[in-house]
């Protein structure tokens, strides 16, 4: 009895440990990632935008804007109501300072909590691309809403491939949540699952053709849109942005 209950200890004990170590390092690899955005100003095309959205909705709520009122919105403004709510507390400085991290730390987490799912495993070897894919494109544009939608639809994606009734509750509220930030992050989880869902079920030679049907419906996806909305393409823009040669 004596030894299985040493042995019990002695597991238990390995167990906290490996919990602590993890905790420590999760913790130092998240004030890593963090350090862009506290050594020099955060470059964000939109964050000038959000953060002035706040001053104002501030002024509004404050009476000093007659005639102005707040309309009330269900989705692109997640970011903005945090952003509002840490300006009101804390100013301006601090309000980006603090936002801006935390929607780093949910994006790059939950990123990689999907890969986690995904493979079964910790890669944490995909941590610097990961990093990288963090302060992409999107963070530099300053799309802080959709940037936070994409994260919280990423956490939802890993806990739906983590199975299990308590863990498909809270990836629908996520996915609710993401909603709120930005509606196109989680309607494009739902169709990966829907896709992953349906090809489990199918043989190799239909999983072929359920590709071949996505890949389509894409390329059709794009064509409607730039039919009916507005739309440059990267590509179009650098033609547009070229230099004619002087003659």
């Amino acid at each position: 009895m004596l030894p299985g209950l040493a042995e019990a200890e002695t597991v238990r004990l390995s167990e906290s440990n490996s919990h602590r170590a993890s905790v420590i390092r999760v913790a130092l690899i998240s004030a890593a990632l963090l350090v862009p955005c506290f050594w020099q100003r955060i470059q964000a095309g939109d964050l000038g935008s959000h953060i002035y959205n706040a001053w104002l909705a501030r002024q509004v709520e404050s009476g000093n804007a007659p005639g102005l009122t707040i309309a009330p919105m269900w989705t692109n403004v997640l970011f903005d109501l945090i952003l509002s709510g840490l300006y009101n507390r804390f100013g301006a400085e601090a309000a980006q300072r603090i936002a801006v991290p935390l929607c780093v730390l949910i994006f790059f987490w939950g990123a990689f909590a999907l890969a986690c799912a995904a493979t079964r495993s910790r890669p944490w070897f995909m941590l610097p691309s990961l990093a990288m894919l963090a302060y992409g494109w999107t963070f530099h544009m300053g799309f802080f809403n959709f940037y936070l939608a994409l994260g919280l639809s990423l956490w939802a994606m890993a806990l739906l491939l983590a199975g299990g009734p308590k863990a498909r509750v809270a990836a629908l509220v996520l996915l609710g949540i993401a909603y709120i930030g930005h509606a196109l992050p989680p309607l494009w989880a739902v169709g990966i699952v829907c896709y992953k869902w349906a090809a489990e079920r199918l043989s190799p030679r239909f999983r072929i053709l359920l590709m071949a049907a996505a890949l389509c419906g894409i390329v059709g996806l794009k064509f409607w849109i730039g039919s009916h909305f507005s739309t440059r393409t990267s590509l179009t823009s650098s033609r547009l942005c070229r230099k004619v040669p002087p003659p």
